[in-house]
């Protein structure tokens, strides 16, 4: 909770069948992502809740920031709500 991140949003393109394959996605969601200010300490598993919808971490990749810019956790998502 308390988290600042971007609005969650569709994964398109190229990068999202690259990602498809090597996570094996294997479920017919598609995947999602959202950038989450600082290092959070989000692992793979962990459900976040967005907007008050559960999305579950499928991949996360921390990137530091330009010494003008702040860290940041780019997270993959499922949408996992029925």
């Amino acid at each position: 909770t308390g988290l600042t991140c971007t609005p969650v949003r569709p994964m398109q393109g190229a990068q999202a069948g690259e990602l498809m394959t090597r996570l094996r996605w294997d479920t017919p969601y598609t995947p999602k992502e959202a950038y989450i200010v600082g290092r959070p300490g989000v692992q793979l598993g962990d459900v976040l809740h967005i907007d008050g919808e559960p999305y579950t971490v499928r991949s996360v990749n921390e990137w530091e920031g330009p010494r003008w810019f702040p860290d940041y956790t780019h997270v993959v998502l499922e949408d996992t709500s029925p």
